[in-house]
């Protein structure tokens, strides 16, 4: 089975964190695979600009810096099962 990881927390020292090793690290052991994103560690920007929103209407990437859910889709579309973290 695939598996989407998807952390969103400050600190790589948090109990959400832990929480996300230690999950990945049993499916892991399970022999699952695993992709796990870190919305923070990928400077993840969740606000949406008017401008992102127009460029996503006429069906163009967004010419956002930073990540955006949309370039993320591919992974979630490729996994079975997503698990999120957050604060």
């Amino acid at each position: 089975m695939r598996h989407l990881v998807i952390a969103a927390h400050p600190s790589t020292k948090s109990f959400n964190h832990a929480v996300v090793e230690t999950y990945v690290a049993g499916l892991i052991e399970r022999k699952h695979r695993v992709e796990c994103r870190d919305l923070y560690a990928a400077n993840f920007n969740p606000v949406m600009s008017a401008r992102d929103l127009a460029a996503i209407g006429r069906g163009k990437a967004s010419n956002h810096p930073t990540p955006t859910l949309a370039s993320q889709n591919s992974c979630s579309l490729k996994s079975n099962r997503m698990r999120q973290t957050l604060p």
